[in-house]
């Protein structure tokens, strides 16, 4: 599938295993809200980083009885259904991404949600194309409109982030979204070069109420597997803030 990304938030992070994240509302660290339902928001995994991530993987092992589902965007056939002026405008733009700033400016969130200073220094802005070849179908897609992108190369602010707010709106419309409810057992995988997800919001665990209860294992992965050639050229160098 690809090598495994260790995530930035080391306290999510399960012991001896930098790469697994276990994501949910099972430990008292997930009590705020801002943990709970950190992917509540529209976001491509490692988006923020210079090699981002390529597929995710999130094994089921506990599942809530109201809310818990993933939401998964069609960022291809999103970009198929945009009209030929807007296609023109924004084919050659490049997107400046840094970890939450996309949270920050959606009012998500009311502070960095990066914890530690070593947690910063390790993530530098950097630029993507906001319009993405995938390196296997050579299908174009929107990519990572929302959670990271904050500005676009060579675009006045306000105009970036309307444009980037405009698009991200566009993609999540109920056509191009699917909602995976899961079962125990439950293995998702899909490809964050052409897809945007989200995790419909929980509520916190109750001690006593397993049906209140949601666990998920979480692998995110960069690079092709092996039987792909030439996959292509996906990211760029950091941005300027």
């Amino acid at each position: 599938m690809g090598t495994p990304i260790p995530h930035v938030l080391d306290h999510m992070r399960m012991p001896g295993y930098p790469e697994l994240l276990a994501v949910g509302n099972t430990e008292e660290k997930d009590s705020s809200s801002d943990i709970r339902n950190g992917a509540a928001l529209w976001h491509t995994d490692q988006s923020y980083e210079r090699q981002p991530a390529s597929a995710t993987m999130l094994y089921s092992i506990l599942v809530p009885s109201i809310g818990g589902q993933t939401k998964l965007a069609d960022m291809s056939a999103a970009y198929d259904a945009l009209d030929n002026k807007t296609k023109e405008k924004i084919d050659s733009l490049e997107v400046a991404h840094l970890y939450g700033a996309g949270k920050l400016l959606d009012d998500e969130f009311k502070a960095n949600p990066l914890k530690t200073k070593d947690q910063v220094n390790r993530i530098p802005s950097c630029y993507h194309p906001l319009v993405l070849r995938h390196p296997v179908t050579g299908r174009k897609s929107l990519y990572a409109t929302g959670q990271s992108s904050f500005a676009i190369k060579g675009m006045e602010e306000t105009e970036a982030r309307e444009l980037l707010w405009k698009l991200k709106l566009h993609a999540i419309q109920d056509r191009f979204v699917y909602s995976h409810s899961y079962e125990v057992g439950d293995l998702a995988i899909f490809d964050t070069l052409s897809t945007m997800h989200s995790a419909v919001p929980i509520e916190k665990a109750n001690a006593n109420d397993a049906r209140t209860k949601r666990l998920l294992w979480r692998i995110s992965v960069r690079g092709l597997p092996l039987i792909y050639k030439n996959p292509g050229k996906v990211s760029k160098t950091n941005a300027s803030n």
